[in-house]
């Protein structure tokens, strides 16, 4: 299984909910297709989700749409974003499609990427912060996140977690996570973990097929 940050408290349901659920197959690749039938809702169905996060997500929009659920503070999400997001986002918006981050936390803390090829070796840095996690203080470590990484798609703080929430069957827990979503707004498959680009790649291909 791809490297990725958990939680501590989270990472013994995580494998447990993943065995019984029996949707592990090889590079972490969770294809979902056939087992549920869950559309992004449109924008106005949306209201509730933090600044931003709803006017990125319609259904119906007619492109492709990669979501990369990160942390701030996680190594593996840093070490992606580095290193293989610019590359993917490339590469989807070749074939008419975006991709879109999202910080998906309510811990502060900017993580390291390690060298290239080495997405173990950097440093996570999970800070808890004194009292509630507003939007002001999210999008701080986004935009330090952003500075360190050189990232130049759209980056998201959702420090009330509201995306999850509405996406929990897809998201829980495992930074970074990659959602791929249908140009008729259909979450169809995902990757969970520190994923090589060509793997994504592949995946945004499947995933762009389907309606």
């Amino acid at each position: 299984m791809a490297a990725r940050c958990i939680p501590r408290s989270r990472g013994a349901t995580f494998l447990v909910i993943a065995l019984i659920a029996g949707v592990l197959v090889p590079g972490c690749l969770f294809d979902v297709a056939r087992r549920t039938q869950i559309h992004v809702a449109p924008p106005s169905a949306m209201a509730g989700l933090g600044s931003g996060v709803a006017s990125i997500i319609p259904t119906g929009h007619g492109h492709p749409l990669v979501l990369f659920l990160f942390a701030t503070w996680c190594k593996y999400s840093a070490y992606e974003a580095r290193y293989v997001v610019p590359r993917l986002a490339a590469y989807v918006a070749r074939h008419g499609g975006h991709v879109v981050g999202i910080n998906e936390t309510n811990l502060l803390g900017v993580g390291q990427a390690g060298p290239p090829g080495q997405p173990v070796a950097g440093d996570s840095r999970p800070l808890h912060p004194r009292g509630h996690l507003d939007t002001a203080a999210a999008a701080v470590a986004v935009a330090a996140y952003r500075r360190l990484s050189g990232l130049s798609i759209p980056l998201v703080a959702d420090p009330d977690l509201t995306l999850k929430q509405r996406l929990g069957l897809y998201f829980d827990g495992a930074y970074p996570t990659f959602v791929f979503v249908t140009a008729t707004g259909r979450v169809v498959m995902r990757a969970e973990g520190a994923q090589p680009f060509a793997a994504l790649a592949s995946t945004f291909d499947d995933a762009a097929t389907l309606r």
